[in-house]
């Protein structure tokens, strides 16, 4: 199915499939509307890994737990991206699985979803944002590559969408938030002035307000108002 030969089987490894006494509303009680589920959180859920199928050199056939890579939280329903799969994964608050999404692509940096369920993609290795629907069909992209002009992203690493349907894109070669409105149309940009150049960004979140993070040990957090006016620094 992709570069690494993977076959995805529809097996799963044997697990709980409950919350196993972790409370759902533990995994992210922020008023900020934080939808990031860490991988720890995500481990203790108890929620089970689809397998990958590896031909070995010796052509034998290994089965390998897929991990997952970005695991967010929307409307009371955990959304998963299981390294090298072409699709996004749901599940309940129970840890029931209730759907999948098919994705134009097996190779994902990040994605969000808007109040409408609708998702937005950052795809490894390109500078544009791909909108699709729920049911997986492409509806549009944000962004293009470019260094000269401020709706342009190079770099693009996280994102998120706000309570007003407006995405922020974290852009590092710019150093700096980019916010365009559900259209695609370049709103604003904030961020720059507030870091210094050997910080590290490693993601942003929230929908009341951005919260992006970084440093070495991703223990650094500044939050954002939706207009870009920092409200706090830790």
């Amino acid at each position: 199915m992709d570069r690494r030969q993977f076959l995805t089987s529809s097996s799963l490894l044997l697990g709980a499939t409950s919350f196993s006494g972790l409370s759902w509303a533990n995994l992210n009680s922020s008023d900020s509307g934080n939808s990031r589920v860490s991988k720890a959180q995500f481990s203790a859920l108890n929620i089970p890994s689809p397998i990958a199928h590896i031909q070995a050199p010796g052509g034998q056939n290994v089965a390998v737990p897929m991990q997952a890579q970005i695991i967010r939280q929307y409307n009371e329903s955990v959304y998963v991206w299981f390294e090298t799969e072409s699709l996004l994964r749901v599940y309940s608050q129970n840890g029931e699985a209730l759907s999948q999404v098919q994705l134009p692509t097996s190779s994902l940096r990040d994605f969000a979803l808007d109040s409408s369920g609708y998702i937005y993609l950052l795809e490894s290795g390109k500078h544009e944002i791909t909108w699709i629907s729920a049911q997986g069909d492409i509806l549009g992209t944000i962004g293009s590559f470019g260094l000269d002009m401020s709706e342009q992203l190079n770099g693009p690493r996280s994102l998120t969408v706000d309570s007003q349907g407006n995405v922020h894109v974290l852009n590092s070669g710019s150093r700096t938030v980019k916010v365009f409105n559900a259209q695609g149309v370049f709103l604003n940009e904030y961020g720059q002035s507030r870091w210094l150049n050997e910080r590290q960004l490693h993601s942003v979140d929230g929908e009341s307000l951005i919260t992006v993070s970084g440093g070495s040990m991703q223990n650094n957090h500044w939050q954002f108002s939706l207009d870009g006016q920092l409200v706090s620094s830790q």
